[in-house]
């Protein structure tokens, strides 16, 4: 059976963790609001943390921010 999402190992805190990137989280939903928009208002609505469980990484080539959740946080949101 092929993943939905694509999961891999990740940083976040001081623990590897099976993670997932949100914005493919975002495509696979269908989600009408903008990706940014929508990923503050999940962080907020959870009361996600930063480094437990997710982790920011800047892209600045294309002045953009992608988020690694844990696959708790990718299963609320």
């Amino acid at each position: 059976m092929k993943d939905l999402l694509q999961i891999s190992t990740s940083t976040i805190g001081a623990e590897n963790v099976n993670s997932v990137n949100a914005r493919d989280i975002h495509t696979y939903l269908e989600v009408k609001t903008s990706f940014s928009h929508w990923i503050k208002r999940a962080i907020e609505k959870y009361d996600f943390e930063e480094s437990i469980d997710f982790v920011k990484i800047d892209k600045p080539q294309n002045n953009q921010k992608d988020y690694i959740v844990t696959l708790d946080m990718a299963k609320e949101l």
